[in-house]
């Protein structure tokens, strides 16, 4: 959790780089539309070696089921 002047994608950059040394086996990170952009990747390839997968949602705005299921929000949901 954040203050709300904290965007979520300088949050997880910022928890990426305070737990990197527990987090060396990830090798993707799956995220949605709202951490897309360089810099975000660029935090997430430095300290993790990793790659940054963004899941977009169909343009058209018609219902389909996400290729992904975000694990962290599920367990959250519960």
């Amino acid at each position: 959790m954040t203050r709300a002047n904290v965007s979520g994608r300088d949050g997880a950059s910022a928890m990426i780089a305070l737990h990197a040394m527990h987090l060396r086996q990830v090798q993707n990170v799956l995220v949605d539309g709202g951490y897309s952009g360089v810099n975000f990747q660029l935090d997430v390839a430095s300290n993790l070696n990793a790659t940054v997968q963004v899941a977009k949602r169909n343009e058209l705005h018609r219902f389909e089921v996400m290729p992904q299921r975000w694990v962290v929000e599920r367990s959250f949901s519960w």
